[in-house]
């Protein structure tokens, strides 16, 4: 600090103030931004993928089904040694009220078979991304 004490700041301001009041601009932004954005983790419980093709989920904090900016979906096989994204075994996410969503698996998908029905386990979760500027 010895050093900075002897630069000739001219005005007196600190020239370091400058970058940093634009860092903190920046960083107000981004929090302005993203903090409009919450990811809800919801668990999809018991699910026979094999014989049911679709779940009902209630997401905390969804009031409008608009408001959904992304959804995905992680399951489990029934030994629970595999985690894989129901996207790649293809998936629908629609509307059914406000604060509810139906996860579905495709029809002769990759998780319409005996490895995906047993009926106890959780088989997985749904991480649901809701914009409140939507």
């Amino acid at each position: 600090m010895a050093v900075l004490d002897n630069i000739n700041y001219g005005s007196g301001q600190d020239p370091m103030q400058d970058v940093f009041d634009k860092i903190n601009l920046a960083i107000d932004r981004i929090n302005d931004y993203y903090g409009e954005l919450q990811t809800v983790r919801v668990a999809l419980g018991a699910w026979n993928m094999d014989t049911t093709s679709f779940i009902l989920l209630t997401v905390p904090g969804l009031v409008d089904y608009n408001k959904i900016a992304y959804v995905s979906v992680y399951v489990y096989n029934d030994s629970q040694t595999e985690k894989t994204q129901i996207e790649r075994g293809g998936f629908t996410v629609s509307d059914i009220s406000n604060s509810k969503v139906v996860i579905a698996r495709d029809t002769g998908g990759v998780f319409d078979n005996t490895d995906y029905n047993d009926a106890i386990i959780n088989r997985g979760y749904a991480y649901v991304t809701i914009d409140q500027t939507l």
